[in-house]
């Protein structure tokens, strides 16, 4: 538990106790676990909020830097090569010459005949069998409701105290003032119900895969089937097939719809990521005081409802400031 800073008045020591959420948010960062690493950076930057020294503006930064960070990395996966099927060898056909008489005759009165054997390494993939990826929305929102429930039970086993959706000790809780309390709710809002927080959603037209299957007719995985205007010499080689002009030999082309990115804007938030501000309390998560209306006096008392601070915390967003 961080102590107190003597020189501040028997206030509570908000420096150390970001210390301590950094601390943890970099183990988790080191150890591959990028949801956790930034829920835990995330609570360090709301408690950032209530510091008001010199070089709270570069905790800050920083802070925000490996926020973003750790979001990137959350959302970079592993998956299987589309060039290659994940084999790391790029298929290649080999075909030969056989004397027949079908009704499908080749040059010179032959038929083609092939099959697929594995060839060089993947120069997509470069042997791995996986390229690096956006992943699919819905497994991470899945990954991010199940590491939010762990970030929560850590946080508890700390003796920490929920303010909204932040986590800080007993003693910081006790306090702070009306205001301080919806600055610090202000920092950890509740995520989009459609997006969790992400900002974007998988793209339905091509599923969150960032492609789609190749539009020519005639392409098999990037194949299509000689023509009679293809020239002597290729004909001669035996091939049974060329390379598809339209994808490429990919078998499949960029998603329009997404560009290729595999996700688009989440249009409930705009790809803020978080829901509307309340417009109630101007996403101030505070408003004046039903009885006093911020004079602090009532009846030429001292205000009891709100405790002579003027303000109380928002009804109707719960003192986030934006729409529950």
């Amino acid at each position: 538990m961080p102590e107190r800073n003597d020189d501040e008045q028997g206030r509570i020591d908000v420096a150390a106790i970001v210390k301590a959420e950094v601390e943890l948010a970099r183990k988790y960062f080191e150890k591959g676990n990028y949801e956790a690493a930034r829920l835990f950076f995330r609570n360090a930057l709301a408690i950032e909020g209530l510091a008001d020294d010199d070089a709270s503006s570069k905790r800050a930064n920083h802070l925000l830097n490996m926020i973003k960070r750790s979001e990137k990395s959350a959302r970079t996966v592993q998956k299987q090569c589309p060039r290659c099927g994940g084999s790391g060898k790029q298929e290649v056909k080999l075909s030969a010459l056989e004397g027949a008489s079908s009704e499908k005759k080749g040059f010179m009165g032959a038929k083609n005949s092939s099959k697929k054997v594995p060839g060089k390494t993947c120069d997509r993939c470069r042997g791995n069998g996986k390229v690096s990826g956006i992943g699919k929305m819905i497994d991470l929102k899945f990954q991010a409701a199940r590491e939010d429930k762990a970030f929560r039970e850590h946080q508890q086993a700390r003796k920490y105290e929920p303010v909204g959706n932040a986590w800080v000790p007993q003693d910081l809780v006790n306090s702070l003032d009306v205001k301080e309390k919806a600055k610090l709710m202000r920092g950890v809002v509740t995520p989009c119900s459609k997006c969790a927080g992400f900002g974007r959603i998988d793209c339905k037209d091509c599923k969150g895969e960032g492609r789609v299957k190749c539009d020519n007719r005639e392409c098999i995985n990037g194949r299509v089937p000689l023509e009679d205007g293809d020239s002597t010499v290729t004909r001669m080689q035996g091939k049974a097939s060329k390379r598809c002009r339209e994808c490429l030999g990919r078998g499949s082309l960029l998603c329009e719809d997404c560009d290729g990115d595999a996700t688009v804007l989440c249009k409930y938030c705009e790809g803020s990521g978080e829901s509307e501000k309340c417009r109630k309390c101007s996403g101030r998560g505070y408003i004046e005081c039903r009885r006093c209306g911020g004079s602090m006096e009532y009846k030429g008392k001292e205000c009891t409802y709100c405790r002579t601070e003027g303000v109380s915390i928002c009804t109707s967003c719960n003192g986030e400031g934006h729409k529950q």
